[in-house]
C-alpha cells in the first residue's frame, strides 16, 4: 500500500512541477518586452508616421488583398466606424485606395496602395534588421539553440487569429 502512496505522491508531484516556474515566466516576460521594443522602434523608424492601429490595417489589406470595411474591421478587432476612420486617413495620406464595390454598391473595397505597401514592407524588413543584430549578439550555438524552443512556443500559442497578423514578408 506504502508503495502506491509514493506512486500517487510522486504523480501529484509531476502534475504539479508542469506548471510553469517563476523564473520561466519572467524569462518569456523579459523576452516579450523586447521583442515589442523591437516591434515599436521598426515602427518608429519609418519615414511615413503610422499609428499602430493604421499599421494593423495596412498588414491585413496588404495580406487579404481588397476587401471590405466592415471585414477589415473584424479582422483588426476593432469597432467598424474606428475603422472607417483610420482607413480614411490612411486614404488621405495616399496609404490605401477605396473604390466602389462592382458586386454590391452599398460597398467599398479598401486596397493597399504601393505607398501603403512600401511602408509594410519598411517596418517589417526594419524588424528582421533589428532581429538579425540582436541574433548576432548570440553565439551560433546559442542561436541554434533557441530555435526549437521558440518554434515550440509559437506552436503551443496555436494559431494566430486575423487580428494579430504581422507575418507578412
Amino acid at each position: 500500500m506504502c508503495g502506491i502512496l509514493r506512486t500517487m505522491k510522486a504523480a501529484h508531484q509531476l502534475v504539479v512541477k508542469s506548471e510553469p516556474e517563476t523564473d520561466q515566466i519572467n524569462a518569456l516576460m523579459g523576452a516579450s518586452r523586447v521583442l515589442v521594443a523591437l516591434s515599436v522602434r521598426s515602427l518608429a523608424a519609418n519615414a511615413t508616421t503610422v499609428t499602430l492601429l493604421q499599421l494593423r490595417l495596412l498588414v491585413v489589406l496588404a495580406s487579404q488583398g481588397g476587401t471590405n470595411l466592415s471585414t477589415l474591421a473584424e479582422a483588426v478587432g476593432v469597432h467598424v466606424s474606428n475603422a472607417s476612420r483610420t482607413c480614411e486617413a490612411l486614404v488621405k495620406m495616399g496609404l490605401v485606395e477605396r473604390r466602389d464595390d462592382p458586386d454590391d454598391r452599398r460597398n467599398v473595397i479598401l486596397s493597399v496602395r504601393d505607398r501603403g505597401q512600401q511602408v509594410v514592407d519598411d517596418v517589417l524588413n526594419r524588424r528582421r534588421a533589428l532581429l538579425t543584430d540582436l541574433l548576432a549578439r548570440l553565439s551560433p550555438a546559442d542561436r541554434e539553440a533557441i530555435v526549437g524552443p521558440l518554434q515550440r512556443l509559437v506552436g503551443a500559442a496555436g494559431p494566430i487569429p486575423a487580428i494579430d497578423v504581422w507575418s507578412v514578408t
